[in-house]
């Protein structure tokens, strides 16, 4: 008998997973390639990969972006938010009309919403007239003090 040629095990080669890394990963399907995918931080999810006899891999699943969600700020506005981690969501907030601060959020990988400061309500303190009394006087711009003299 003469032979010519020989058999080699059919290559998927080096398997990348878009927004996951991967570990223990074979790149012949004769290995039983298979791959552990974890997401990165930010993302979500249980994919896995497998090394086919046509050379190919199979994947099921994927990593997706952690949401944070809209979000809402008490007694302010907020411009140019994102809602997920992986965009680097982070609110730039306006406080109301009598009130003042300089609050701010950010989205984190847990999917939560992470504030730093407050609006708080512009105070006027407490309102004293020359020669008169005053009464029912509120103190705050915020609950449209006014005062009867």
């Amino acid at each position: 008998w003469e032979t010519s040629g020989s058999c080699t095990a059919v290559s998927c080669g080096t398997f990348n997973f878009t927004n996951g890394n991967t570990t223990a990963c074979g790149t012949s399907y004769a290995d039983g390639a298979a791959c552990a995918v974890h997401c990165n931080e930010g993302y979500s999810g249980r994919p896995s990969a497998m090394c086919t006899a046509s050379g190919l891999w199979e994947t099921s699943g994927s990593c997706t972006a952690v949401s944070c969600g809209t979000f809402n700020f008490t007694n302010g506005n907020t411009t140019a938010c994102g809602t997920s981690y992986a965009d680097g969501a982070a609110c730039a907030v306006h406080c109301n009309e009598g009130y003042s601060g300089r609050p701010s959020a950010t989205c984190t990988a847990s999917g939560v919403w992470e504030t730093s400061g407050s609006c708080t309500a512009v105070s006027c303190g407490t309102f004293n007239f020359t020669n008169g009394n005053t009464t029912a006087c509120g103190t705050s711009y915020a609950d449209g003090a006014t005062c009867a003299v």
